[in-house]
């Protein structure tokens, strides 16, 4: 199901950016859809916020570092 998805999603990318061609703004937008129907989500409480605490902060920190 995934990857029939992705497929489309691929697919439809294509046919938008090639009939607008502004991919920084096609993804500002697309990460802004995603953010609010996220955040609705979770202030309605559909979707269980996670539970992100400083052991997972600490484990991200070593990824986020490599590219300074």
């Amino acid at each position: 199901m995934w990857w029939a998805l992705n497929v489309v999603f691929n697919i439809y990318n294509k046919k938008v950016l090639n009939a607008y061609p502004f991919p920084w703004l096609t993804s500002t937008l697309s990460l802004a859809c995603g953010s609010l129907i996220m955040l609705v989500s979770w202030a309605t409480r559909i979707v269980e916020a996670p539970k992100i605490d400083m052991d997972f902060w600490k484990a991200l920190f070593p990824f986020a570092e490599k590219d300074f």
